[in-house]
């Protein structure tokens, strides 16, 4: 698989509206629930779909909101600061990680922007493929890094964000999260 590797985002053109960019803006993968009108949208435009992955919901892995939010209260509890996973795909930013993504704002509050925080980016934009440090936060394998870039290209391929033109991102899911745990209060 090839692709570029650059150390430091400050070596691309337009950095600084990357590293602007607030993380609660950036694209969502999962919803928790299709309870709010957007979340329908976003979980019937991905069951249509030939490859449907029952995991857009909760990430198909945890299960409950409640499970959902325990794990994000964790992450917030011991400050986990590990470098979040930014895609890049046709000129739009996603999370790769969604439970950090809302640990950081939980953390450092809503307007908290990715210059904030530690991350890399993997730009599916362009040809080869292009994978770009901020800070130091990319200090792996190159085993890992393929690791990582094949997740991204599962985000884009499987998941057909590409063709997914509803605005979902990690507030939206924020939200959506938050009205699971109260209509599961009972």
């Amino acid at each position: 698989m090839e692709f570029t590797y650059i150390d430091n985002i400050e070596k691309i053109e337009n950095f600084e509206s990357i590293l602007n960019v607030k993380v609660k803006e950036l694209g969502a993968k999962y919803i928790m629930a299709p309870i709010s009108e957007k979340a329908k949208k976003v979980y019937q435009y991905h069951k249509k779909k030939e490859n449907f992955y029952p995991e857009i919901i909760c990430g198909g892995n945890a299960g409950t909101p409640n499970t959902e939010m325990k794990i994000i209260h964790n992450m917030v509890k011991c400050q986990l600061y590990r470098p979040m996973r930014i895609v890049k795909i046709n000129d739009k930013l996603y999370s790769d990680n969604n439970r950090l993504a809302i640990a950081f704002l939980l953390l450092h509050g809503k307007e908290i922007t990715l210059k904030d925080i530690p991350f890399y980016l993997i730009n599916l934009d362009c040809s080869p493929y292009q994978i770009i440090g901020y800070k130091d936060s990319l200090k792996k394998t190159i085993d890992d890094i393929q690791g990582a870039l094949i997740k991204s290209i599962k985000l884009k391929e499987e998941y057909h964000f590409q063709n997914r033109n509803i605005d979902w991102n990690i507030s939206d899911l924020y939200n959506n999260l938050l009205k699971a745990l109260e209509q599961n209060k009972d």
